[in-house]
């Protein structure tokens, strides 16, 4: 069954690697406008060496799988589940001698968890994915992932958002009825709430992850104070890196001051 899998898998990754190098409009670009997480923030910091052949028959259309196969597991802090955006952290060789370059490769998934587009970080880093792979020495071979593990069965996700006020963290009444169903949501069997906290992208980064925090805080307060054991809720905060709304710097979108809650099993 596995073997028929994998064989599955490559025979349609092939297929959009050819569509893919048939139609260079498909390419991943720059644009100054797709927001990028932090490296700091990385669970891999250090980024990969990739196979630039792999790399290449990313292409809109492929599933998660697909990608997984081709680049393996994102470096951030990312999972598979609603997760629209994979971030990368990619090195190349220059051509001279042990030079690199480190960039970032953003994947975009539609409402079908399928590629719907994909972004370089700089437009140093989409030229040097152009450049013919003969000028980039020492590419590693192609890494062989083993396919993901069959996922047991399990109850569906479920997902809530609670918004705030702008430089706000005080949850506003509309708030804790979405906190209150959540608590309720999650009351059912052995279930488990990641909650992360962001910001619009007015004020400075250091300023918006400290903010982000303070939201984190407030609403995993209220969740305990509404009965759900702390032990079950894992907080984080991103500050400005996640928008909801991709916006230019100093922008005050409502959408994007927003702590998401996941409850899952």
């Amino acid at each position: 069954m596995i073997k028929r899998l994998v064989l599955g898998l490559a025979a349609t990754v092939a297929a959009h690697a050819t569509a893919f190098a048939a139609d260079p409009a498909f390419r991943a670009v720059a644009d100054p406008s797709v927001s990028f997480p932090d490296i700091s923030h990385a669970t891999l910091k250090q980024g990969v060496f990739p196979n630039r052949a792999n790399l290449r028959m990313i292409a809109p259309g492929m599933t998660k799988d697909q990608v997984y196969l081709l680049l393996g597991v994102p470096h951030f802090h990312e999972g598979v589940f609603g997760v629209h955006r994979w971030n990368y952290i990619l090195n190349f060789y220059t051509g001279a001698g042990d030079e690199h370059i480190t960039c970032q490769f953003q994947i975009r998934y539609d409402a079908h968890m399928r590629i719907d587009g994909a972004w370089w970080k700089g437009q140093q880093c989409a030229d040097l994915d152009r450049a013919p792979v003969a000028m980039v020495r020492n590419d590693p071979p192609a890494p062989v992932y083993a396919p993901p593990e069959p996922r047991p069965t399990s109850p569906p996700e479920r997902s809530f958002v609670v918004y705030f006020a702008f430089d706000g963290s005080d949850v506003s009444a509309p708030g804790e009825q979405v906190l209150r169903a959540a608590a309720e949501a999650a009351s059912t069997g052995p279930s488990s709430i990641a909650l992360v906290s962001h910001t619009d992208t007015s004020g400075d980064a250091a300023y918006n992850l400290a903010l982000s925090e303070r939201r984190s805080r407030a609403v995993l307060d209220a969740l305990v104070a509404l009965g759900v054991p702390a032990g079950r809720i894992r907080a984080e905060a991103v500050g400005e890196s996640d928008p909801a709304v991709p916006t230019a710097d100093g922008v005050k979108e409502p959408l994007n001051r927003r702590t998401t809650l996941i409850i899952g099993s």
